[in-house]
Formats: C-alpha cells, structure tokens, sequence
C-alpha cells in the first residue's frame, strides 16, 4: 500500500499493506510518522474502498496515550488522527484491522 505525506514503512519488517479475501478488506503492518503527525497516510484503491466513513482504533509508540484513530473515508484515503490533548505518530500497527466492503 503506498504511503503518502511523510509516512513511512523504510524501518519497519513489515509494511503497511492490504488484502481482500472474499467480501473483506483486512489491513497489516506497521508504519512510522513523525511525532505530532496527523494527516493523510495512504488512499486504498477502489477495490478496497469502504462505502461509509469507518472510524478504528490503532495503536502507536508515542509518548502518552498510546491509541490514535484511523479514519477511513469512501474515496479511499486514510488518516491518522491523534488523541485530545496526546501525541500521535511514531510506530503505528494497521494489524487486526477489517472491514467489510458493504461498510
């Protein structure tokens, strides 16, 4: 899955990615930003778009609270948002993420 807007899979083993089993779009892999980051991170191709906005839970290694929100909207693009008053970026896992495509 390609990153964008500074994110980055360059030191982790295991890069962002997606795959489609059946009716499922299931996410995996880490990826890296900046701390303080909050942004775009990757557009899923038309194939893999949810229908709705999905809203999910990722973990980082961030100082503080260690979960930012992983917005995904119908046209496909991601986004990595951190929480009130926390600090978002740095290692961030999309493992155990999925949706179905009718979502």
């Amino acid at each position: 899955m390609p990153l964008i807007n500074g994110s980055t899979d360059s030191f982790c083993p295991y890069g962002a990615a997606y795959d489609i089993s059946g009716n499922v779009v299931y996410l995996t892999g880490f990826m890296s930003t900046a701390y303080g980051f909050s942004g775009e991170i990757a557009v899923l191709p038309p194939a893999a778009r949810p229908t709705h906005y999905l809203y999910m839970i990722v973990y980082n290694d961030a100082p503080g609270p260690a979960y930012d929100t992983l917005r995904i909207d119908p046209d496909g693009s991601m986004w990595l948002l951190g929480p009130s008053g926390g600090e978002t970026g740095g290692l961030v896992t999309l493992s155990g993420l999925s949706f179905h495509l009718g979502s």
